[in-house]
């Protein structure tokens, strides 16, 4: 599970590297004199890769807060983990004080699931973002490509073929 969450971050970085990259390469070697429609394949494919950059920086830049979430989820299930030892350890022992001992406990883990609660819906919300930036991230890298494309290759291609 590790190495693949692993290949899916390098892949992510990789693919956002990728939009920078060729953008940088669509502005630097743009060529605007021939048609119109080549120049608007242009552009439309330079905004593309610029948009696919920015989502995918916007979403590399939001994971820690995904992590940071985990980490607050993991300490939250040890405690309760760790409350749910305690009751049971009062349960068993004698004392006359277990009642009320055993109430405070059960207070305390209600509130810990009720935290537990917040986080997990707050990592729903992050996780949806974080989702909606990589797909506006794909779309727009796979724009661009195909835009550029279609301006260096299939147009001018055209033009030579058909006159």
């Amino acid at each position: 599970m590790e190495t693949g969450a692993r290949v899916q971050e390098r892949a992510q970085f990789y693919s956002l590297t990728l939009a920078f990259t060729l953008l940088a390469l669509s502005v630097e070697t743009a060529k605007f004199g021939g048609c119109k429609p080549q120049a608007a394949l242009e552009i439309v494919g330079s905004l593309s890769l610029l948009v696919s950059g920015l989502m995918g920086l916007r979403r590399a830049l939001n994971i820690p807060s995904l992590y940071k979430i985990e980490v607050h989820l993991n300490s939250l299930r040890e405690n309760i983990e760790d409350a749910e030892k305690g009751r049971t350890h009062e349960e068993s022992s004698g004392d006359s004080r277990t009642p009320n001992k055993q109430l405070e406990i059960a207070e305390y883990i209600n509130q810990l699931n009720k935290k537990m609660r917040e986080f997990l819906d707050r990592k729903k919300q992050v996780e949806k973002k974080l989702s909606r930036w990589m797909t506006f991230h794909k779309c727009g890298l796979a724009i661009g490509i195909l835009s550029l494309i279609a301006s260096r290759v299939l147009i001018p291609a055209a033009s030579v073929l058909f006159g």
